[in-house]
């Protein structure tokens, strides 16, 4: 019930602001990231309830989440360009000065010396998207192949076992590593430019949704170590673990439901009205939208005068935006 309700009051102030659409459809590129980051307490808490109940779902529910997660992690990386006004306008704020720009764990031991120092460039910022882009196409992969390895398991599998999460952790390491390495860099500039938004948290909002379910599962597979019996039935190690693990899931899920109201306000600081259809502007985050889709923005004499914010600048900018109107109406 929290996230639905806090899903639907972002969906009417995305609304307000002129996103009409439907809410299956768009609500624009600000809503429909949130939204989507905001149903992670929901699915996880969900796919949680039904490993309580059927056990032996646990590794479906597990590939659930691994596919919600691995689409999130790129989904907060561009609400965080979103926030920060578009990508041009968060790489003219780069540090200029040398930084371990890499010194992100859980590789940090790597790039933690002082030779590791360097000046951010493009060529950084694409590598730390290709560690998170892999992730999202590998981990979903090696996840579904666990399954069937484990469903399909001899004693003669070992090692088959042990090569596929040998494998999930070659991919999740790199992507962790990425994200946290991406997500210190952009996230702190946005929060300076707008303090109005929570642009550390809702990185870590995303963080703890992967650390906190791995760390479920390994520590609750070590702790029961026994079956649970009663006088009429026994429960296998295995599954008497899932259901545990499954039921402080939803326990934590509420939590961060909660807590994913706070850093998604659906007020002025998220939506803020100045940039409604009445209001003769761009719609907002024009301009990031198309950065994210691969337009140079700075590039195009039409968005010259316009700001990072969707705001015009001068005069200048509103009659261009009537001139483009005009010419797509003609």
């Amino acid at each position: 019930p929290i996230s639905v309700y806090t899903l639907n009051k972002h969906a009417q102030a995305a609304e307000r602001l002129g996103f009409t659409r439907g809410r299956l459809i768009s609500l624009g590129i600000r809503a429909d990231l949130v939204t989507f980051l905001l149903t992670m307490p929901l699915s996880y808490s969900v796919s949680a309830a039904i490993q309580v109940f059927n056990p032996s779902m646990g590794g479906v529910m597990g590939f659930i989440r691994i596919l919600h997660f691995s689409a999130s992690l790129f989904k907060c990386v561009s609400l965080i360009n979103v926030l920060g006004g578009g990508s041009e306008n968060l790489r003219a704020t780069l540090p200029k000065e040398p930084i371990k720009v890499f010194n992100a764990p859980p590789l940090c031991c790597l790039f933690c010396w002082p030779c590791c120092k360097r000046r951010v460039s493009r060529e950084d910022l694409r590598i730390m998207v290709f560690a998170i882009r892999q992730f999202a196409f590998l981990a979903p992969l090696l996840t579904l192949l666990d399954i069937l390895n484990t469903e399909r398991r001899r004693p003669e599998d070992d090692a088959r076992s042990i090569s596929v999460l040998v494998l999930i952790l070659c991919t999740t390491m790199p992507a962790m590593w990425g994200f946290n390495a991406l997500n210190g860099l952009l996230a702190p500039m946005v929060q300076e430019l707008h303090n109005e938004h929570a642009a550390v948290g809702i990185g870590k909002f995303v963080n703890l949704h992967m650390v906190v379910g791995k760390i479920l599962d390994i520590v609750l597979r070590l702790a029961v170590k026994e079956n649970y019996d009663t006088r009429k039935w026994s429960l296998p190690q295995n599954e008497w673990a899932t259901m545990i693990s499954g039921l402080v899931l939803c326990v934590v899920e509420l939590i961060l439901a909660l807590l994913g109201m706070r850093l998604f306000p659906w007020d002025e600081r998220m939506y803020p009205t100045s940039c409604s259809k009445s209001g003769g502007e761009f719609p907002l985050d024009t301009l990031a939208l198309l950065q994210l889709n691969g337009v140079r923005t700075e590039e195009w004499k039409v968005f010259e005068n316009l700001k990072p914010g969707n705001t015009a600048s001068s005069d200048g900018a509103q009659v261009q935006q009537v001139t483009v109107g005009k010419a797509l109406t003609d």
